[in-house]
């Protein structure tokens, strides 16, 4: 298989399994019974975990090569990116037809508290060395 097929493959079946996950909730809540919502700490720690491994003592020398680039990352960390969270978070949750109260949850969700896991990601994805750093830095958690 080719990596653009492979990865066109991926993402199409994250979005479907989204889509599936925001129309149809209830069947992915449960299992048996045995509630779901309880992995949702230990597979984010998984997650996290894998991706900082892959992170070596080499990663972390663009931070002294260039010290502009940490900082302009811990600015847009605590600015832009929550803002943008923020905004996507409320503005998608009210096309999905959520209430008022569960609009302003998932906006708090998407705009703080995946931004560490968010900048992870896009260190995995980009292999920048410093576009992770800094919240793996100043991460409060």
């Amino acid at each position: 298989m080719r990596p653009l097929f492979r990865n066109l493959v991926f993402t199409l079946a994250v979005i479907l399994l989204t889509l599936f996950a925001l129309w149809y909730p209830d069947l992915l809540l449960r299992v048996g019974n045995f509630d779901t919502r309880r992995l949702i700490v230990p597979l984010l720690m998984l997650i996290m975990l894998g991706m900082g491994m892959t992170m070596s003592i080499r990663d972390f020398y663009g931070v002294f090569k260039i010290p502009a680039g940490v900082l302009i990352g811990v600015l847009c960390q605590f600015s832009i990116m929550p803002l943008v969270g923020y905004f996507l978070g409320y503005s998608l949750s009210r096309l999905a037809r959520l209430d008022k109260e569960s609009c302003r949850t998932v906006a708090f969700e998407v705009g703080m508290q995946n931004s560490g896991l968010a900048s992870g990601i896009a260190l995995e994805m980009g292999r920048v060395s410093t576009m992770g750093l800094a919240p793996a830095v100043l991460d409060r958690r």
